[in-house]
This record gives structure tokens, C-alpha cells and sequence, in this order.
């Protein structure tokens, strides 16, 4: 399924679930802190790949919808197969302001879309910078706390190094004060 269809299944699905409690969390002037992961492995018969993902992030309410944020992202691939025998694995780190808009915040699940401009700063794609959509769903399992579900598209800007786009999906744990 491409990025858009399943951007869209996720929003639909998750705006269709009934409202439960009002979520103080996402109020304007409120901000957050949180992490996620996420584990890739895929085989193309030839080619085997493994893939971890580390994320924290941080940001601010400017309205009950609105956010700006912060996060840094940090990723190891490892990569067996014809003329990668047991590659050593590739790393970088990711730096990305983003904007993001959450729909019913008034219910203990909250959907939501996004868009990040991700500059590499350190790693194997040092010179490779990214933008990035996504949407998803947030999961309010306390007042203050709730499960993050992501899904991701990314696209090289101008790289001739890194000619393809990214696919993530990602789970976390997100705290609001």
C-alpha cells in the first residue's frame, strides 16, 4: 500500500473511533517530551537488510491543534548480501524542526499530521538532508501520557549520493505537561 493510502486509512480509521475524555494534554501553552523506535528487516532474496531507529522529541502547543517540535533521530542499517558481504553497517543522525496539526483533541485518540525538514548532521549521509509528511495517531492511556503510533515518508533533497525515499514506521511513549 503507497504512503498516501495508508496516511489516509490511519486518519480515517482514527477519527471514526469514538470521543472518550477530554485531553487537557494537547491544550495550547502545553508541551512534550517523548521517544520511539522502530526495527526494519527486509529480504529481497539477495540482499538482507536490518534497520533500528531511535528517536527523542520535544515540543510546544501554540494552539488545542498546533504544534511545533523538535527531534533528533538517530539510525544504523546493516546490509548482507552481493557486494555488501556483512556491510558494517551505515549510521546517521537526524535534526528535524516539524509541524504538526492533531484533529479531536478532545478524545484519548487524537490523529494527527505532519511535516519535517530533517538536516543530517552526522554520519554516513552527512551532506543528505530530508523532507519528511507523516500522520498517525496518538493513544492517551493517562491524562498525561500516551502511546505514539507513526508513519512516515521521507525523500532526499538534491543528493547524489542517497537517490530513494524512506518508509518508517514507529511506535513510542509520549509524556505532556
Amino acid at each position: 500500500m503507497d504512503f498516501k493510502k495508508t496516511l489516509l486509512a490511519t486518519t480515517l480509521v482514527s477519527m471514526a473511533t469514538l470521543p472518550g475524555l477530554a485531553q487537557a494534554a494537547t491544550s495550547a501553552g502545553n508541551g512534550s517530551l517523548g521517544g520511539q523506535v522502530s526495527l526494519t528487516n527486509s529480504d529481497s532474496g539477495e540482499v538482507e537488510t536490518d534497520s533500528y531507529t531511535a528517536i527523542a522529541s520535544a515540543s510546544y502547543f501554540f494552539t488545542d491543534g498546533l504544534e511545533a517540535g523538535m527531534r533528533v533521530t538517530y539510525n544504523e542499517t546493516e546490509t548482507d548480501g552481493p557486494g555488501n558481504q556483512s556491510s558494517g553497517g551505515d549510521a546517521f543522525v537526524l535534526l528535524s524542526p516539524s509541524v504538526q496539526y492533531n484533529f479531536l483533541t478532545d478524545s484519548d485518540i487524537v490523529p494527527f499530521i505532519g511535516a519535517s525538514y530533517d538536516y543530517s548532521g552526522a554520519g554516513d549521509f552527512d551532506d543528505t538532508d530530508f523532507y519528511s509528511i507523516y500522520g498517525g495517531s496518538r493513544f492517551f492511556l493517562a491524562e498525561n501520557t500516551a502511546l505514539r503510533l507513526e508513519y512516515r515518508y521521507q525523500e532526499a533533497v538534491d543528493d547524489d549520493d542517497f537517490d530513494g525515499e524512506i518508509t518508517t514506521f514507529t511506535i513510542g511513549v509520549e509524556w505532556f505537561f
